[in-house]
């Protein structure tokens, strides 16, 4: 271990699927810094992380008490916390079941299963998951960027390829 980085359980890199309506955003941002920079500029310390996190939170307007409490019933929310939120919001839009372990990267069902009786439990009651992003973030994109012109467009459903976020940036999946 090198800096402070850990590795993953499994010991493994994974790359992260890209979800369709937010890419053209990232590529508006990689756009913006002209090959200067990261989209990221800031890459806290791992155990600064949660702090960054909910302070971003603020600067972003949210709100929501339960995110920032931290008492007998609830804590602050984490970093790591996020990816349990996508495995819920997966469950939610019904990705199959081994979709979501693969994606978040659980080696065992179990660990994936709470999430995914929580995410169809709140699905009942629930508009849009994952819905298009407002036009004004994206109004900046060139025509053959935008989400109704670009090839790489996929659907909803996370088995259509589309892209990848990997060690190396975010790429285009490749068909297999």
């Amino acid at each position: 271990m090198d800096g402070g980085v850990k590795p993953t359980k499994a010991e493994e890199v994974r790359d992260l699927l890209i979800e369709p309506h937010l890419a053209p955003l990232l590529f508006e941002l990689c756009r913006e810094t002209k090959g200067k920079g990261r989209v990221i500029a800031r890459h806290p310390h791992p155990s600064e992380l949660a702090s960054c996190l909910r302070e971003d939170l603020r600067k972003a307007g949210c709100t929501r008490a339960d995110l920032f409490a931290n008492d007998r019933m609830r804590i602050n929310i984490r970093y790591h916390d996020l990816r349990g939120t996508a495995a819920t919001w997966m469950a939610m839009r019904g990705d199959s079941d081994t979709d979501i372990m693969e994606r978040v990267g659980h080696q065992h069902f179990q660990t994936t299963l709470g999430y995914i009786r929580k995410g169809r439990q709140l699905a009942r009651a629930f508009g849009d998951v994952f819905p298009p992003l407002p036009s004004c973030l994206l109004s900046a994109l060139p025509a053959a960027a935008s989400p109704a012109n670009r090839s790489a467009k996929r659907s909803a459903s996370p088995q259509i390829p589309g892209m990848i976020a990997t060690p190396m940036g975010i790429e285009p999946m490749l068909p297999t």
